[in-house]
């Protein structure tokens, strides 16, 4: 008798907290990238004569999103996600054949 395992199987990995997902994130990966940004900021500070307002407040904006999703997007479980991907894939086939018919 085959164990059907994996994200269609039977058998549920047990579900692991937030903050331990939270704990083994790369940290120190995180830190490496916000540091490069930091030193890009600080670049283009320097291009706009000390100003920050035209390219690295925005460009420091992007930034945070960019990394919030990107943590956001890190925290997400497997199987979660492969059921959320599935079902956005199928509401956008859906809305698609509607618009079509329609247009």
């Amino acid at each position: 008798m085959a164990l059907a395992g994996g994200i269609g199987g039977g058998l549920r990995a047990p579900r692991i907290s937030l903050l331990s997902r939270l704990l083994g994130l790369n940290w120190p990966l995180v830190w490496l990238v916000a540091t490069l940004a930091a030193i890009g900021f600080a670049m283009l500070v320097s291009a706009a004569n000390g100003s920050i307002e035209p390219w690295a407040w925005r460009q420091a904006v992007r930034f945070g999103v960019g990394l919030g999703v990107a943590v956001v997007v890190a925290l997400i479980d497997l199987e979660e996600g492969v059921r959320m991907a599935s079902n956005i894939i199928c509401s956008m086939a859906a809305r698609c054949c509607c618009c079509w018919g329609w247009s």
